[in-house]
C-alpha cells in the first residue's frame, strides 16, 4: 500500500504485477480515512479491445470475400466499377460508413442488406468501446487512460524534437472533500461536475483530462497556448461569476490552477512540464486558503 500510494495519486491507475500477472491498480480513500486499493488484471481490462480487435479482422474477411465472389453487392451505381477495394479499405481503418447497393430482391440483396446493418452496428460497438475506455462517466471529458495516450504521444514528438509549442495546465478542484462529508457523494458529484464545466468553458479549444478525483490536465496549443496567461485569469474570474450565481455550495467551484510551458532546452518529456505545472497550482491552492476560500 505504501509503494502505490507514493507512485500513484488518489484515482490513478499504475502498473504493478501480482502473482506474476501484469495489472492495474489505484487506490480511493474512505470516510474513515482507510484506503481501499483495487487492482484488476489487464487482460480483463483489454478484453473488451482484443474481441472488437477480432470481430473487426472477421467483418474485413467476410466482406473481402463476398466482394470477390458477389460483386454487385459493392457497386457504386456505375456499371462494371467495384467499390470493393474502396469498402474494405474504409473498414481497415475503423470508418463504418459506407453504403451498400440493394439492387435486387433475391438472396444477394438479402445478403447486402444484412452486411449493411452488420456494419452500422459494428460502428456503433466502436463508439461505445472507445467512450468506455478514454471518456470519464462522470464528467465526460476524457480519462485519465486518454491522458496517458497523449502523453505518450507528445513524448515520442519530444525524443525527435518535433513537439512544437504547448503548456500544459493542471487544474485542482478544491473543498470536494469538505462537499463529500458534509452533504454526501452525490453532492460531490455534482460539484465535480460544476469544475469541470468551469475547466472545459475557459479552455474550450483544448483537450481536458480528468486525471483523478479531483485533478483535471488540459494540454495548451495554438490559440489557447498564445493565450494561456489570459485564460488562467480567467479561470478565477469565471470562478467569481460562477460562485455568486450558485445557491447551493456544491453549486459552486472552487478550482486552483498552474500552467507551465514546455521548454526544448530543458524539458526532455511532459512530465517534466506537468510537474512544473503542478507546483504552480499548488501555490496558487496556497493563495486561494489564505484568501478563505477553504481549500481541502
Amino acid at each position: 500500500m505504501q509503494e502505490l500510494t507514493e507512485r500513484s495519486t488518489e484515482g490513478k491507475t499504475v502498473s504493478v504485477t501480482a502473482d506474476g500477472t501484469a495489472c492495474s491498480a489505484a487506490f480511493t480513500t474512505l470516510i474513515n480515512g482507510m484506503r481501499l486499493v483495487i487492482v484488476v488484471p489487464d487482460s480483463e481490462i483489454f478484453r473488451e479491445s482484443t474481441n472488437l480487435m477480432r470481430t473487426l479482422v472477421l467483418i474485413t474477411i467476410l466482406i473481402a470475400g463476398f466482394s470477390s465472389c458477389c460483386p454487385s453487392m459493392f457497386r457504386d451505381g456505375s456499371p462494371g466499377r467495384s467499390r470493393s477495394g474502396h469498402c474494405r479499405k474504409k473498414i481497415r481503418g475503423g470508418d463504418m460508413n459506407i453504403e451498400l447497393q440493394v439492387s435486387d430482391s433475391d438472396e444477394i440483396g438479402e445478403l447486402t442488406a444484412v452486411f449493411q446493418s452488420m456494419i452500422g452496428q459494428l460502428g456503433l460497438y466502436i463508439r461505445d468501446v472507445h467512450r468506455n475506455a478514454y471518456v470519464d462517466s462522470l464528467t465526460s471529458v476524457m480519462n485519465s487512460t486518454a491522458y496517458d495516450k497523449s502523453r505518450k504521444t507528445l513524448d515520442d514528438s519530444i525524443r525527435v524534437g518535433g513537439a512544437g509549442r504547448f503548456a500544459i495546465a493542471v487544474c485542482d478542484v478544491n473543498n470536494l472533500k469538505f462537499i463529500n462529508d458534509t452533504y454526501g457523494h452525490e453532492c460531490g458529484n455534482t460539484y465535480i461536475r460544476k469544475a469541470s464545466s468551469l475547466v472545459c468553458d475557459v479552455f474550450r479549444n483544448s483537450p481536458v483530462y480528468r486525471y483523478g478525483g479531483d485533478e483535471f490536465v488540459v494540454i495548451l496549443k495554438n490559440y489557447d497556448y498564445e493565450h494561456r496567461q489570459e485564460l488562467s485569469e480567467q479561470v478565477a474570474a469565471e470562478m467569481r461569476i460562477r460562485n455568486a450565481a450558485a445557491e447551493k455550495e456544491w453549486e459552486k467551484a472552487f478550482v486552483a490552477v498552474g500552467i507551465a510551458e514546455y521548454d526544448p532546452q530543458t524539458d526532455t518529456c511532459v512530465e517534466d512540464v506537468f510537474k512544473r505545472a503542478d507546483e504552480i497550482m499548488y501555490r496558487n491552492k496556497v493563495e486561494m486558503k489564505k484568501a478563505g476560500k477553504r481549500p481541502v
